[in-house]
């Protein structure tokens, strides 16, 4: 009876909290239950590259996976425009729905999810408001159909929609990464460049000399 009261009181007080985090605004909590783990957690598998994805997805899933609009909270000097294509904030929605510099690899992964929704729901993904899209891909353990009479539907077996959605959100993180170190690799390419241009205009250097090439790619020979 004590055990009871003490889990009503905290999945009340989780479910009420819950709505005044933005973060969490998306994560369903009408099925919360004081010793159930989430379908996101369930739902991984013993295969260590389904470990992998599910740090990126429970990110995704808390809020806790950091953007671009995110920065400014602990930054000023960071802006929320989107590094990738410069068309926007880089907002949840933006990174797993719309950044146009993610399309390519976006879109692969999105038809992985079309096609098990689909099958799970019998609705198609790409059919639902993007607001929609959105929170079934960060919570995908309740999905309510807004029809006219407003019935919630709930399907136990979520893992074979979980794994789609982890693998777009891998997918969608590898790519940002990769694409956020473009520049910098090509600077560093520059450097190295550099660096081998003045070895060739120094192809012998005597005996006790030094080649120094500092960051602005400046030499000097030293003699000693």
């Amino acid at each position: 009876m004590v055990t009871s009261t003490i889990n009503t009181f905290w999945e009340d007080k989780i479910s009420t909290l819950t709505s005044t985090y933005p973060s969490l605004r998306f994560m369903a909590t009408q099925t919360f239950k004081i010793g159930n783990a989430h379908p996101a957690i369930t739902s991984i598998t013993s295969n260590p590259f389904d470990t992998v994805r599910s740090r990126v997805r429970l990110k995704v899933l808390t809020g806790t996976y950091v953007l671009q609009s995110n920065r400014p909270a602990f930054n000023h000097t960071y802006t929320r425009l989107c590094p990738l294509c410069k068309s926007g904030d880089e907002t949840r929605e933006h990174f797993l729905l719309t950044c146009p510099a993610l399309q390519d690899d976006r879109m692969e992964k999105i038809r992985d999810v079309d096609e098990v929704f689909t099958e799970t729901f019998n609705t198609p993904f790409k059919a639902l408001p993007i607001n929609k899209q959105l929170a079934l891909i960060i919570d995908p353990s309740q999905f309510i159909l807004q029809g006219d009479t407003g019935t919630t539907v709930c399907r136990p077996d979520l893992a074979p929609l979980e794994a789609a959605i982890r693998a777009l959100c891998l997918r969608l993180h590898s790519a940002r990464n990769k694409l956020q170190t473009l520049v910098p690799r090509r600077i560093e390419s520059q450097s190295k460049g550099s660096l081998k241009k003045a070895k060739l205009r120094h192809p012998r250097p005597i005996k006790g000399s030094l080649l120094y090439i500092n960051n602005n790619n400046m030499g000097a020979v030293f003699h000693f």
